[in-house]
């Protein structure tokens, strides 16, 4: 687990925000920020690695921001929908993208891998399940239940399946 600290100036009048990031191996929390009407609103957030589109370093309304990209972020405080999370004045930012990027990499690679095992595993499924028809015809045949012709026609309907 990694955790990232910052903080950012609200307004002239309004006090110090907390910036907030902690990684963890399927997902990212803390504090940061949304834009509603033109100037940050503080909100807490959860997020998937999965449901990352982007993650990159911005300067938005003149402070210098690790903007997360993803579809349907729901702000907490409005409970509206954004596409932006905007984290300012994030020490070590860069260290925070990268870390970042590389876990959304290792999350990609590793559903990947699920569906290809899950294709393999599907596949000699089959290729068993095609052994154990082919055995129960032959039994049928070997006990006179079916004739050579039969078991031929039936072996075939089961070729032909795959």
């Amino acid at each position: 687990m990694s955790e990232y600290l910052g903080t950012y100036k609200k307004g002239l009048f309004a006090g110090t925000k907390q910036v907030k990031l902690v990684l963890e191996d399927k997902r990212l929390y803390g504090q940061g920020a949304y834009i509603v009407q033109g100037t940050f609103t503080a909100s807490p957030f959860e997020l998937r690695y999965s449901v990352i589109k982007d993650v990159s370093v911005t300067k938005v309304k003149g402070l210098t921001c690790l903007m997360i990209t993803s579809e349907n972020l729901l702000n907490f405080r409005s409970e509206s929908y954004t596409d932006y999370l905007y984290l300012p004045n994030l020490e070590d930012m860069e260290d925070a993208r990268d870390e970042i990027l590389k876990k959304i990499s290792e999350v990609r690679k590793a559903a990947e891998e699920d569906r290809y095992t899950a294709t393999a595993n599907g596949k000699a499924d089959s290729a068993e399940d095609f052994k154990v028809r082919v055995e129960k015809l032959q039994i049928l045949r070997d006990s006179g239940m079916l004739s050579e012709e039969e078991f031929l026609s039936e072996k075939k309907k089961l070729l032909d399946e795959i």
